[in-house]
């Protein structure tokens, strides 16, 4: 394709094709929208039809667009009161582009994002979706973290690649860096989400899926062929607090997510011989279900007992491959804590490689001090901490640190459905008590699996509204094991 052809959307003769098309999504950012249009039109490659759809929005947004003078913008304005899917879907309806990029309006491009994308898809034509890594910023539009995952160069994954390094990469996309074949876009979305002409299935419907499409887009893709990963950050990502987080139920979009790829994966050439490592991620998540909600000191003997089955179960799986025991690795630890750990094929677990994410690692090293008699907070005693999360890691750093001899003083959520729960005992509060009750503590543990300790550290600064001691643990889990290797 080349990249010197301008054209006017006003003209009145036939349209030529367009090679690509930017949509942007907006709604009540008037004033991130200027960054993120700026940015798009600051994109080396230019030959790119330009669609802002305005979900009804109530403050300056039309005026700022309408202030915009370039020939490749579309405005369109929906309705107040339209559906955030009906925004979205609409993108892949009215687009003109051979290939399609949906981008939202608190993200920055950084300027050659869409030539390094064209290119890799004019390179490699079997490659349907191609995404890029990313920067984080804050909501100032300062950066918080370099990259989001390791820069590790561009890679294509064929056939069912994707769907199976997700196992132990966990390499998830940000919607708005995808770019991907606009023709082979799912036509259901728009009977169901534009047309209204398709209704959705029972199964489906009231369903908590939050933010599993951005896997299941690309993993889609990847059950036909080819898709991409450009490792450079190209685009600034920003983060919210309360981002991904305000949902009630915690753990059924991770069960979902990993039931839809263990499907996925027998329409490829791997068929199903990993079909117990996908089981066995929904164990995971079935057991931050069962253990996020408890909200006694300890797990009553009946809730000892499911988690005891669900790991028995997990790694007598008929079809049981070695990987099948990293996802378990946190109910191991869990029972271990509890005293009711059986002896298991994970005493001969092989260390995961160092393609596996840093959690799953962390996990590992973690499950191997315990049976060591290690304890990670063994030099904390004393201490005052605070758990920032009340997730799947939170109730294991409780247990662990409460058998140290360390106060666990609560923990922090930015769930709005988590404020005034219990989790073994402790209350949860919005992440405003740290600045009210910086005198009750003395750390700040992260519990979140996802390698973002700089923009974890910038938000509990906000809120504290001061620099506090903060760690990951990951980092005590290294701390705690130096020099002992991964045995």
């Amino acid at each position: 394709m080349q990249n010197n052809v301008s054209f006017n959307q006003t003209g009145t003769g036939p349209v030529r094709p367009v090679p690509l098309t930017v949509a942007l999504l907006t709604y009540n950012r008037a004033a991130m929208l200027k960054e993120a249009i700026a940015g798009i039109l600051a994109q080396t490659w230019r030959d790119f039809e330009f669609l802002i759809l305005d979900n009804g929005s109530t403050d300056d947004t039309p005026q700022v667009v309408l202030g915009v003078k370039d020939n490749r913008i579309r405005y369109v304005r929906n309705p107040p009161g339209s559906a955030v899917e009906f925004n979205g879907v609409s993108a892949f309806h009215i687009a003109r582009g051979d290939r399609i990029i949906v981008t939202h309006d608190d993200d920055i491009m950084e300027p050659t994002m869409l030539e390094r994308q064209m290119k890799l898809m004019d390179e490699h034509p079997e490659v349907l979706v191609v995404w890029t890594n990313v920067s984080m910023i804050n909501y100032k539009g300062e950066q918080v973290q370099a990259s989001a995952s390791p820069c590790c160069g561009d890679r294509i994954f064929d056939r069912g690649e994707y769907i199976l390094s997700f196992l132990s990469e966990r390499l998830w996309p940000v919607p708005s860096s995808m770019m991907l074949v606009r023709e082979l876009t799912p036509r259901s979305w728009v009977l169901e989400h534009y047309l209204g002409k398709k209704k959705r299935r029972k199964s489906k419907q009231g369903k908590n899926v939050a933010g599993t499409a951005d896997v299941f887009l690309p993993a889609h893709f990847n059950t036909k062929g080819a898709v991409a990963y450009i490792g450079e950050p190209l685009l600034r990502y920003r983060l919210h607090p309360s981002q991904g987080t305000n949902s009630m139920d915690l753990s059924t979009p991770s069960i979902h997510l990993y039931n839809i790829l263990g499907k996925l994966i027998r329409k490829t050439p791997f068929g199903a011989a990993y079909k117990s490592v996908f089981a066995n991620y929904e164990v995971r998540f079935k057991t931050q279900r069962i253990i996020s909600s408890i909200q006694t000191a300890l797990p009553l003997r009946r809730d000892q007992r499911r988690l005891a089955t669900l790991f028995e179960r997990a790694i007598q799986h008929p079809q049981y491959v070695a990987e099948a025991g990293y996802p378990v690795l946190p109910l191991a630890i869990l029972l271990a804590q509890l005293g009711v750990l059986p002896t298991s094929v994970l005493d001969r677990s092989l260390a995961p490689s160092d393609e596996y994410t840093t959690a799953t690692r962390s996990y590992f090293r973690w499950f191997r001090h315990r049976c060591a008699g290690g304890n990670l907070f063994a030099s904390w005693r004393g201490r005052r901490i605070v758990i920032l999360g009340s997730a799947l890691v939170s109730p294991l750093l409780i247990l662990e640190a409460r058998e140290a001899g360390c106060e666990v003083v609560c923990c922090i959520d930015s769930n709005i459905y988590r404020h005034d729960q219990h989790l073994l005992g402790l209350k949860i509060h919005p992440p405003g008590w740290l600045a009210q009750h910086r005198e009750d503590f003395d750390t700040v543990v992260f519990s979140s699996e996802k390698d973002q300790e700089g923009y974890l550290a910038d938000m509990v600064d906000m809120f504290a509204k001061g620099h506090v001691p903060s760690v990951s643990w990951k980092q005590i889990v290294a701390q705690a094991t130096e020099g002992q290797g991964d045995r």
